[in-house]
């Protein structure tokens, strides 16, 4: 068997020329720490900017009915194929100053499998009194 690796052999030097022609492919970049904080950052005022398919609005219920309707909300709406949805839980003017169903609400959704991401909304959608929600599809 001949030895192909001593220089100036021409299994040596053709490998050489294909090498030359056909470079391997680069590894994996570095990313500038800098550029990813701006991706996500462009990311997450891209989730923000969705618009609200769909909203749910809880005024007048009691906790238990809250989160029932809450996950049959969201359930529905994955069913309907819809991607953001809006939960308006009230900010608690008429019950001492207080949300009732503002830490139970958020508490289900960021627990729910069916949701990604969870956000509040702008005062024009609610403010502090609703709480939006990525809907997940895996």
């Amino acid at each position: 068997m001949a030895d192909n690796s001593r220089s100036g052999d021409s299994g040596s030097l053709e490998w050489a020329k294909w090498l030359d022609k056909y470079p391997p492919p680069a590894g994996p970049k570095a990313e500038d720490p800098a550029e990813a904080e701006l991706r996500r950052h462009e990311q997450n005022l891209a989730k923000r900017r969705l618009p609200i398919d769909d909203e749910l609005d809880l005024h007048g219920c009691t906790v238990e009915e809250a989160i029932t309707r809450t996950r049959r909300f969201i359930e529905t709406s994955q069913a309907r194929g819809l991607r953001k949805v809006l939960v308006i839980h009230g900010k608690g003017n008429h019950s001492n100053g207080t949300s009732l169903l503002r830490a139970p609400v958020r508490s289900l959704l960021a627990s729910h499998p069916g949701v990604g991401e969870t956000g509040t909304p702008g005062r024009d959608n609610g403010g502090d009194g609703a709480v939006w929600a990525i809907l997940r599809y895996r």
